[in-house]
């Protein structure tokens, strides 16, 4: 036996080897290879990378063109560039200057055309311009022609009455139209209806107040009696009061039987009672009756 693994059953002994450790081995529990664990990850870490990387290198080389017809087709920049070089350029500007004098005062369509010269023939003209013969780029022969005729113009005078006249023409310019004549301290007449229209709505706003004040002060149950009708229904009353003082003064001072002592009483309450109902429609003030239902 190893003598390391002498505890094998024991605390130490778990220490030193866990794959003996008591408490796995009794609870049948597999004890995990982590570190072999870590390395698979690693592989498959370092796999994947791998792979990444190759697709981005093939998709790098891969060509780049979106469409097939035009994967053989040249840049037409470099094809005209050797269309486009200048034959010596150190006469071009002067060969210009000369085509430009001869084309003076000359009539639209004629005029000479630049044509330069093949490469040879102008490196030879241009290597002495002195033993060249100078030959004049004005046609002689244009019968169309004509040199500019003297004018006996005093440019100096012209000039300040040109300038005089450009000054008054900015002065009228300048001028401003006067205002046409309005009426003064008018109110326009959209002005006075909407002013009409605020009117309006601040009186139906204050007897809107009005009426909801009024209706507050009605007690429940009852409605307010007007000038006329409280004038009428106190004529009636007062009829009432007069037919009913008529029976009681009918009735005997000294009644025998019960029913004529009790249709006395009822007479007597009933005038009362008339009595009240027209002291309160004379009392000044609102007057309110009960809703017949």
């Amino acid at each position: 036996m190893d003598p390391r693994h002498h505890h094998t059953h024991s605390n130490i002994g778990a220490m030193l080897d866990p794959t003996k450790d008591s408490y796995c081995t009794q609870k049948n529990i597999p004890i995990r290879n982590r570190i072999g664990d870590q390395k698979a990850n690693l592989q498959q870490l370092e796999e994947k990378n791998r792979q990444k990387k190759e697709e981005e290198d093939e998709k790098n080389n891969q060509e780049r063109y979106c469409l097939q017809q035009f994967k053989n087709v040249k840049p037409k920049v470099w094809d005209a560039v050797e269309d486009a070089k200048v034959e010596n350029p150190h006469t071009f500007k002067r060969r210009e200057a000369g085509v430009a004098i001869s084309n003076v005062n000359v009539p639209k369509g004629l005029e000479q055309s630049y044509q330069p010269s093949s490469t040879n023939s102008s490196r030879k003209n241009s290597a002495r311009p002195e033993q060249q013969q100078i030959v004049s780029k004005i046609d002689c022969k244009n019968t169309s022609y004509q040199p500019p005729k003297p004018t006996n113009t005093n440019y100096f005078q012209q000039n300040i009455k040109n300038m005089r006249e450009n000054q008054q023409e900015i002065q009228t310019k300048n001028i401003k139209p006067e205002p046409k004549q309005e009426k003064l301290g008018v109110v326009p007449e959209y002005l006075k209806n909407r002013k009409q229209e605020w009117q309006d709505e601040r009186d139906k706003e204050e007897l809107r107040r009005e009426m909801d004040a009024e209706l507050a002060k009605i007690p429940p149950g009852t409605r307010p009696v007007g000038d006329e009708e409280r004038a009428q229904l106190l004529k009636d009353l007062k009829v009432a009061y007069d037919a009913e003082i008529k029976k009681f003064n009918s009735f005997r001072l000294q009644s025998d039987n019960q029913s004529a002592i009790r249709a006395k009483n009822e007479s007597q309450d009933k005038i009362a009672q008339l009595e009240k109902t027209i002291r309160d429609f004379q009392r000044p003030g609102p007057l309110y009756i009960a809703i017949d239902e």
